[in-house]
């Protein structure tokens, strides 16, 4: 279990009457299991949660397999995202726009790399579509990343250090290409080209690769295409057309 595990998703632990540490020590151990089995998880193995977890004995998170499987994946993407967004916040100001973006990829690569089990949970939801996240509002919890790029984004393109006609998805979609990388291509790389991305200073080269195409992508003097942004937001009836413009209106977003 990484350091600030038990850190996400407090309102999740307290909902299931758990301390932080006993739900973190459960979802750590659910993860691996649902990238296996997903809902359709052995008894044996909801033991083994009970167990890491040192949940009584027919816990309210252990009587479902679908809802497990999806506080699962909600702990999953908890733990790639900043436990304390506001600190970023309050540090940006201290930073010029090209460190604060580089302090992000950097901690957002970071947590990729403590949490692969993660990485693989959400992988498998994007193969196997498991809980049709992309058609119901009740599964995810709001994330604070486009928010925190968006504000280093304005902040870069105020002091001029930044081109216009690029997103904050845009910044994203390059961050996690890169943090998803091990996951998705380590073994066949590996055999392929005879370099293993789990190895201490691939695990850097590639942070500091990350780091560096992202502050090139956004101080290049070349315009898109689209003149406002490479992607677009494809609203729906479940999601809006801004995910960036709900997290300004949250007021749960600034509570500490």
């Amino acid at each position: 279990m990484t350091d600030d595990s038990a850190r996400h998703l407090p309102h999740s632990a307290h909902r299931y009457d758990l301390d932080p540490v006993d739900y973190a020590r459960a979802m750590e151990c659910a993860l691996p299991i649902a990238v296996e089995y997903g809902t359709d998880i052995p008894k044996a193995q909801l033991v083994a949660i009970q167990r890491a977890g040192n949940l009584p004995t027919k816990h309210a998170l252990l009587s479902n397999n679908q809802d497990l499987y999806e506080e699962a994946l909600r702990y999953a993407l908890a733990t790639l995202w900043p436990a304390e967004p506001k600190k970023f916040e309050d540090d940006i100001a201290s930073l010029t726009p090209v460190q604060a973006v580089r302090r992000l990829v950097r901690e957002t690569l970071a947590r990729a790399q403590r949490n692969p089990d993660s990485m693989r949970l959400i992988a498998a939801e994007n193969l196997y579509n498991r809980a049709d996240v992309p058609n119901r509002i009740d599964v995810l919890e709001q994330s604070p990343v486009i928010l925190q790029i968006d504000r280093a984004l304005l902040r870069g393109h105020d002091l001029g250090a930044f081109r216009t006609g690029v997103s904050a998805e845009d910044v994203y979609i390059l961050i996690l290409g890169l943090s998803g990388f091990a996951t998705l291509h380590r073994n066949t790389f590996y055999a392929l080209y005879g370099m293993d991305v789990r190895e201490p200073h691939n695990e850097s080269g590639v942070t500091e690769l990350a780091c560096d195409a992202v502050v090139a992508f956004l101080t290049t003097p070349m315009r898109t295409r689209q003149d406002n942004s490479y992607t677009h937001s494809s609203p729906s009836e479940i999601v809006g057309e801004s995910v960036a413009a709900s997290l300004y209106d949250s007021e749960e977003f600034w509570q500490e």
